[in-house]
């Protein structure tokens, strides 16, 4: 069977850099539904395949190139004022180094304990593959695409991209402008960064101070984290790029990544207070039991300790703490109020104000997928798109006799399952003001 296989090792992931997530930002934003088709991985060696197209596409951008933000890489391209503009922002996950929690590293900094709260996350890693510098490469590709899309010659090409994998012919498709921008371009290795004092400063997703003394004391100047310069960019649709890793020979194939809205966390944690712990695990296993294909409430024994963090900050043990993470952002909600002070219905700057409103119920519940809102049929929409390109190439490379695998019959034996989401209180979907397609795009190893 092993030759039957198409894991995500760590040189198939590093052949696959550019994975289609600029086809399926135009199959989301010009014509979403006609992405679901079927699925796919893996940078076959014709010449004409999905990867191969994709790389070719623009210029192959400099590692070392100047960082992206707050300057948008669409301001190097000039945008035609006939056409519709879409200001995306891009995420590639993580970037900073290992550190745990303390005085002076870590992420979630509290602004009353003045210390960080938990460690920063450096990400999934094998050997000498690492996640951060996985995303980031796939990230740059996918950057230098959209902004080759704004000329003429480029939204031809861009066209003809998409018409090879759509439904559509290349001037069917709507032209639009692409006002993209990174959240980083560096990692901390980096040169210029490797020597750098508090330099998770430039990765944290959560504001940070800018330096510390030698004894440890921060800074009165506060660096903006990810999530405070992508509210700053104000965008129509985030990206954000990662990849895992598993030593479950069974853990394959992409998945999203969702947060659902206030109700359910109030749900659950109404049930949890109620009944307690034991019958309310029981309580939402036979739920699952009934929903089965419902990606929320299949899932609401995951949340019944995520509700504590979402609304107190608090884990449910209460030793332990990641803080009150709206407070964290630099926005209009950042005040310390409460989710069950009532007078929070009516002050249009509480976090639990927005958090209740309409906008984040469209954000993150129901939708066309029926759970999950905007946010999750975006990133099940880009999902679909890069598996059904990558199959498509499978078939025609087999008739070819050019691929390097033979005899699959299926999308999900090529390229691992299209997995359930992963349901959690995480803070990027919940923290930033505008559709947020999360993905997860496969492992980076299995085992053998």
């Amino acid at each position: 069977m092993e030759n039957r296989r198409s894991d995500l090792k760590p040189g198939s992931i590093k052949a696959a850099k550019a994975a289609a997530l600029i086809i399926l930002f135009a199959c989301a934003i010009l014509s979403p539904s006609g992405a679901a088709r079927a699925d796919a991985k893996k940078n076959s060696k014709a010449g004409n395949s999905f990867f191969a197209k994709l790389w070719n596409f623009s210029a192959k951008p400099e590692r070392d190139g100047k960082e992206a933000y707050p300057k948008s890489p669409a301001s190097h391209v000039p945008l035609n004022s006939k056409y519709k503009t879409y200001r995306v922002v891009i995420d590639p996950g993580h970037g900073g180094k290992s550190e745990k929690a303390g005085l002076d590293e870590g992420d979630h900094w509290d602004i009353k304990a003045n210390r960080f709260l938990t460690r920063y996350n450096y990400g999934a890693y094998h050997g000498d593959e690492a996640e951060h510098k996985i995303v980031l490469d796939i990230c740059r590709m996918t950057g230098e695409i959209l902004k080759s899309a704004n000329t003429d010659a480029g939204w031809r090409e861009f066209s003809k991209l998409l018409a090879a994998y759509g439904v559509k012919r290349p001037n069917e498709y709507r032209r639009v402008n692409f006002d993209t921008a990174m959240t980083r371009e560096k990692s901390f290795e980096s040169p210029g960064y490797t020597a750098e004092a508090n330099v998770n400063r430039h990765f944290r997703l959560f504001d940070s101070p800018e330096s510390f003394d030698a004894d440890k004391k921060p800074s009165p100047a506060i660096h903006p984290g990810r999530m405070s310069k992508i509210n700053a960019l104000m965008p129509e649709l985030v990206l954000c790029v990662h990849v895992n890793s598993s030593t479950n020979s069974r853990a394959r194939g992409q998945a999203s990544v969702m947060i659902p809205g206030y109700h359910v966390f109030d749900f659950v944690k109404t049930v949890k207070t109620r009944l307690g712990v034991k019958s309310a695990l029981s309580y939402f296993w036979l739920l699952a039991w009934f929903y089965p294909d419902n990606p929320v409430l299949g899932n609401l024994s995951r949340l019944i300790n995520d509700c504590e963090t979402y609304f107190t900050g608090k884990r449910s043990d209460n030793k332990s703490r990641i803080g009150k993470r709206w407070q964290m952002v630099k926005w209009r909600y950042c005040r310390d109020d409460e989710y069950d002070n009532l007078l929070n219905y009516k002050d249009s700057d509480s976090y639990w104000k927005r958090e209740r409103s309409d906008y984040e119920s469209m954000r993150r519940d129901g939708g066309i997928a029926g759970a999950g809102g905007d946010n999750f049929y975006a990133s099940e929409e880009l999902i679909k798109f890069i598996r059904f390109g990558l199959w498509q190439d499978y078939i025609n490379d087999s008739a070819k006799g050019v691929t390097e695998l033979s005899g699959l019959k299926s999308p999900g034996e090529y390229l691992g399952p299209h997995g359930a989401p992963f349901i959690s209180d995480w803070a990027l979907p919940q923290m930033v003001n505008a559709v947020t397609a999360y993905i997860e795009l496969g492992y980076i190893e299995n085992a053998a």
